[in-house]
């Protein structure tokens, strides 16, 4: 997917949700959006080591799915702030905002293992997600600056960057998890409202 394609995803899945009453509090506390993100990341890591396929996308292997759980998370809260991502190829990343994202793509390429890419990913999600709390408790949301346009790309990238070094088809199981999101049944407003009902 292109930066175009991702930023329209991006918005079609805070729309979905939306409509499924995840985001009916718009204000929900960014940094409980951002422990989501990192509890798909843990998820992805216990799929390694248990090696088995997903629950919903049987046909996948559950660290490919829960990584790309973690993308579409990661999209939604995007989506909900009107994020843009930019490739770290485009012109919005000039030499300073390219050394950030180059020293922690290093890191990923220095990981053999995708575990240790997890733990990257999750310095990557917290220096996103302390940067869009903290820009958004001093200024509001009206005029986002630029510093969390980049944060955010470099999330979005760096998972995309270890779906490729594992050899993952991050989209493909992005697309079909995000389909099987749409008609689960602990996902309806019913069940979330149940007495372990999922909360947030």
């Amino acid at each position: 997917m292109n930066e175009q394609e991702i930023n329209e995803f991006s918005t079609e899945v805070f729309k979905a949700n939306l409509d499924k009453g995840w985001w009916d509090d718009l204000h929900r506390p960014i940094l409980q959006v951002c422990q989501l993100i990192s509890s798909e990341l843990a998820e992805a890591t216990e799929g390694f080591r248990t090696g088995v396929m997903d629950n919903h996308v049987k046909s996948r292997l559950s660290e490919e799915v829960e990584l790309g759980d973690a993308l579409i998370r990661t999209l939604d809260l995007g989506g909900r702030y009107k994020l843009q991502f930019h490739s770290p190829d485009s012109e919005f990343f000039n030499e300073l905002r390219k050394k950030r994202f180059l020293e922690l793509a290093s890191l990923i390429d220095d990981q053999s293992d995708v575990v240790s890419c997890h733990f990257v990913l999750n310095k990557a999600l917290t220096d996103f997600g302390m940067c869009l709390y903290f820009i958004i408790l001093k200024y509001g949301e009206k005029d986002i600056p630029d510093i969390v346009h980049e944060r955010y790309s470099i999330l979005v990238q760096l998972i995309i960057s270890v779906s490729k070094k594992f050899k993952y088809d991050l989209f493909g199981a992005v697309f079909e998890k995000f389909e099987v999101n749409k008609v689960r049944p602990d996902h309806t407003r019913e069940a979330r409202a149940g007495k372990h009902g999922k909360k947030c």
